[in-house]
């Protein structure tokens, strides 16, 4: 073994502990259950696996694409957010392993891998392992990365893959002499990062061209810019294809587009006071800080942490400017844009009053936003690039952002942790208290949602199971039991209308409002047209339900077959039926 793999080897050993110990509920129950609801992204993970596994070792089918989900159009995967090549690169181990196992692995794989990152990355700024095993500690634990757990496997392939990206980019931009080795390498990770989730092609690249611009050089703005040519280039070449088929795939299901509208994402930036809450996934004074910051979506679980904001606050104030200023550029881009297209207080927008002539002025910024005519909303960079950058009005989740930010405080307070130690010996006990404060805060376990997986299975996936290949079959409610219908599809083969991604393909979201969110005649109509041959209705005991079974059965041309008094999710009935002719 080499002296630097002596070196570091206790590290990524470390980091291994610390996942498996503040994950211990998954550790011992890594085969059967996920960390998230029973109607959460984990289980549209878990059907990708299912199908990329049997694309190639059972069908020999293009893995990229099935006629079963988003039925009669069929879904092309890399249209859709999670990174189907990486997930195809999983298929031998969930060959062997089991989809579930293969989920839970990977997903604990991605954090210890992003620690260690962060740990090399300080190490090779600080010589201090102490130090730099703290900041990735940071970075991991974070409230910010934790909550990607419960079905955010492409952000977290982002997460661990953008470390090293950093880490090239300052050896790159730093170096004397230009490295072609050290360009590549940059530009591959760089690539990866995108690679995990397309978002990062902003979250990433915009942050490290701020954060390579103020690295401490001697070669002067032009061998800056040649080199940043360098490396893009290199990360363009990786992306191309897989960027490509995205497109295509892309074309074939949102041939009118695929962008949010800006009233449909505004709001999903973050808001600064939540930056200094405590974590509000806590498991156990999450419900108590809530009560002061209630949480209304992902962009709200962004807290940075005391400890790490004392332990960054430290470096920042005493490290070395050289080092320390290209972070703060990194971070303060990174905030900057994780605010989203309009400023965000209290986890709403910042409204100021106005004379209604002003007002109706400044709104013709962002006429897409229903004001009062006396308010005005306050906009921020995010919005010239929410109009200007090409593909930036895809991106609906702006909090995002905060990843490049935890990573820059995570090593500036890697730095404060160096500066500590070279006081003398008894500070490492300081450090190693702060340690363990930062994994208390950060405590992802027990989890506020974990789940069974064998909670989503229901008889009635066993009774289509045994139906001739090729079976047709749409579940209602829409659009609340798309993702676990999709899931379903892994445990009966047959074909289904539902189906989830980040955009309803265009065809169904033209149709609908003609299918309604319960069956209806109209939706019967074109339900034959697609030649669909089971309706499925799930839902409760209750009179509320009741009443919605008895105008369903009025329904001429739908026909029930049978009753199956189980469900997925929190159902406990399920209903099947089939279109017939004569009603």
């Amino acid at each position: 073994m080499s002296s630097r793999r002596k070196i570091h080897s206790p590290s990524f050993v470390g980091y291994v502990v610390l996942v498996a110990l503040t994950n211990w509920p998954l550790i011992i129950n890594i085969n059967t259950h996920v960390i998230g609801r029973a109607f959460e992204d984990a289980f549209e993970v878990l059907w990708l696996l299912w199908w990329m596994e049997n694309a190639v070792f059972h069908h020999q089918a293009n893995p990229f694409y099935t006629p079963d989900i988003f039925y009669p159009v069929g879904w092309h995967i890399a249209s859709g957010a999670q990174p189907g090549w990486f997930i195809l690169l999983l298929a031998p181990l969930t060959h062997i392993a089991g989809n579930v196992f293969t989920y839970n692995f990977t997903l604990l794989s991605t954090f210890v891998a992003g620690g260690f990152g962060v740990y090399l990355l300080v190490f090779h700024l600080t010589e201090q392992r102490s130090a730099a095993f703290v900041a990735g500690a940071i970075y991991i634990m974070a409230p910010a990365l934790t909550l990607r757990m419960g079905g955010h496997l492409h952000t977290l392939f982002s997460m661990a893959f953008l470390p090293y990206a950093t880490l090239g980019f300052y050896q790159t931009f730093s170096a004397h002499t230009r490295t072609v080795s050290q360009i590549v390498r940059s530009g591959i990770f760089l690539a990866l990062t995108i690679l995990g989730h397309w978002y990062f092609l902003f979250i990433a690249t915009i942050p490290l061209v701020a954060f390579s611009a103020f690295i401490p050089q001697k070669t002067g703005w032009r061998e800056w810019l040649v080199r940043l040519i360098m490396v893009g280039a290199t990360a363009l070449i990786v992306v191309s294809p897989f960027a490509f088929l995205t497109w295509r795939a892309r074309h074939e299901m949102f041939p009118e587009g695929g962008d949010f509208s800006l009233a449909a994402s505004d709001s999903w930036g973050i808001s600064l006071d939540y930056l200094f809450a405590p974590n509000l996934n806590h498991p156990f004074w999450g419900d108590w800080s809530q009560q002061f910051f209630p949480v209304t979506g992902e962009h709200a679980i962004v807290s940075i942490g005391y400890t790490t904001l004392v332990l960054a606050s430290f470096g920042l104030l005493f490290g070395q400017r050289q080092q320390t200023r290209p972070f703060v550029m990194m971070a303060m881009v990174s905030l900057l844009l994780a605010m989203g297209p309009i400023l965000q207080w209290r986890n709403a927008r910042a409204l100021l009053s106005a004379s209604e002539p002003v007002a109706l002025m400044a709104q013709r910024l962002y006429p897409e936003l229903s004001l009062p005519s006396d308010q005005i909303a306050i906009p921020l960079p995010g919005l010239l690039l929410y109009y200007w950058a090409p593909f930036y009005a895809s991106v609906r989740v702006w909090a995002r952002f905060v990843i490049p930010l935890m990573l820059a405080l995570a090593v500036l307070a890697g730095f404060g942790g160096a500066i500590l130690l070279k006081k003398g010996t008894k500070w490492r006990f300081v450090l190693a208290l702060l340690l363990v404060l930062v994994v208390l805060e950060g405590l992802p376990a027990p989890y506020r949602a974990f789940t069974e997986v064998s909670q989503n299975e229901r008889s009635i996936n066993q009774w289509l199971a045994t139906q001739p290949a090729g079976a047709t079959l749409i579940e209602y409610p829409r659009p609340w039991v798309d993702k676990v219908a999709m899931y379903s599809q892994s445990l009966h083969g047959q074909r289904v209308v539902n189906g989830y991604m980040s955009f309803e393909p265009d065809f169904l979201r033209h149709a609908s409002h003609q299918l309604g969110a319960w069956p209806n005649a109209e939706a019967l109509d074109l339900l034959q047209q697609w030649q669909v041959q089971y309706v499925i209705v799930s839902g409760v005991d209750s009179q509320e339900f009741a009443k919605i079974l008895a105008s369903i059965d009025k329904l001429r041309g739908l026909c029930h077959i049978q009753t199956f008094q189980d469900g997925f999710m929190h159902f406990t009935q399920t209903h099947l039926y089939t279109l017939c002719i004569d009603g």
